[in-house]
């Protein structure tokens, strides 16, 4: 309660009820140790409010919707800052992924819904990834930003929706997608090192549309076994090569 209020998020957890929601009363750096969040809850830092997480999260709320909100989670290089293992849905906004081994991985074998919204993921070796655990598992992000990763976005199963967001400066790709469906929309990929913008591997389908994908090593590379659909009015120029394999062209419907 605001009257006598947790130091840490772990001790916070143990207090508030399933489904119950704690807030970030002052700016400061949060948890010692690893955080399990095993039930439903809210964690909410409010605008102004800067909540450091130097800890790996780990979501394991079967059954239970998991919301956080406005977090800095500051990494060393290694680990991952959020992993999902299980939970009805998660939602993601406002909330930084800083030099991990990857910022947000999705390992959940059940059915998950996870949404991503007006986040950014800067320097770490993969910003998101999907292991492939289910082959039902959902994820959207959209109004976000991933800078400098070695790879953006990495899939390797489920459907994923990606709209209005940027991949700045990828190492090497700024998404990849194996054995999964990603439909691209309203986005940028820019500066990519000697891989691909964009590419589409074996059992992968890549629908873009609406995008710019300019100065990159590879724009759009269909080669690996996967397929890439282009749709709308896609701007894909000044690349080392535009486009490798076939790309597939959809009028916009």
């Amino acid at each position: 309660t605001q009257t006598t209020p947790c130091r840490n998020l772990a001790a916070a957890l143990a207090q508030v009820a399933a489904d119950g929601e704690i807030i970030v009363l002052s700016t400061g750096e949060y948890d010692t140790a690893p955080l399990l969040i095993g039930k439903g809850v809210k964690i909410t830092s409010p605008s102004g409010t800067v909540a450091l997480v130097r800890q790996p999260i780990t979501i394991n709320a079967s059954g239970g919707r998991v919301v956080l909100r406005g977090l800095d989670l500051k990494g060393t290089g290694t680990g991952d800052g959020i992993t999902v293992i299980a939970a009805d849905g998660v939602s993601i906004e406002d909330t930084s992924f800083d030099r991990w081994t990857i910022g947000l991985r999705l390992n959940a074998g059940l059915v998950s819904q996870v949404s991503v919204v007006n986040s950014v993921f800067r320097f770490n070796g993969t910003g998101m990834k999907d292991m492939g655990s289910s082959t039902m598992n959902r994820a959207s992000i959209s109004g976000s930003r991933f800078e400098a990763n070695v790879v953006g976005l990495e899939t390797l199963g489920g459907v994923h929706t990606v709209s209005d967001t940027a991949f700045i400066g990828p190492a090497i790709a700024g998404i990849t997608a194996f054995s999964s469906s990603v439909d691209i929309r309203r986005s940028e990929f820019w500066k990519t090192g000697p891989g691909a913008a964009v590419a589409a591997f074996t059992g992968a389908v890549i629908r873009v549309s609406r995008s710019h994908i300019f100065g990159n090593g590879v724009g759009l590379d269909a080669a690996g076994g996967g397929s890439i659909v282009s749709s709308g009015t896609n701007v894909i120029r000044r690349n080392g090569t535009n486009t490798l394999g076939t790309i597939s062209l959809l009028p916009e419907q």
